[in-house]
């Protein structure tokens, strides 16, 4: 049965073909995207190197407690459990800044619930690797 008559069975494939060629690439930008929901970016000094980038934030994230846990050069996560309070957060490393994406959770009888997001955290954070930035200096 074809919906659209008016477009001929060649149409209706051109049709068929484009919108399943869009679905495929919304799948694979979303696939691109870390897990959680944006939380901050911080913008690096001019000419910082991506590893200056990168040790500014690994720097300020294990200075306040947070486990490294896993550890690339364009992509650092980390995690902090504070009492029932837990929170990974994903750092992508731009040739420019460091963009953060945030998973929160609360642990209840164990188990994790979502939560709200922990801007405080997030706050200390942004200040620490902003003074990260300004002990390097240069980058390089």
């Amino acid at each position: 049965m074809n919906l659209f008559p008016r477009l001929g069975n060649t149409r209706w494939k051109m049709l068929a073909g484009v919108t399943m060629a869009l679905s495929i690439g919304s799948l694979l930008r979303a696939a691109d995207q870390p897990p959680g929901t944006f939380a901050f970016s911080v913008s690096a000094p001019p000419k910082f190197s991506v590893r200056a980038i990168h040790d500014a934030a690994i720097h300020a994230a294990t200075h306040r407690g947070w486990a490294i846990k896993d550890d690339k050069e364009r992509q650092i996560v980390i995690e902090l459990v504070h009492g029932k309070d837990d929170a990974v957060i994903t750092f992508l490393v731009a040739d420019d800044k460091v963009d953060a994406y945030c998973q929160s959770y609360k642990l209840v009888s164990g188990q994790r619930q979502p939560a709200d997001q922990p801007k405080r955290w997030f706050k200390y954070l942004v200040e620490d690797i902003n003074r990260e930035f300004h002990t390097q200096g240069g980058g390089a």
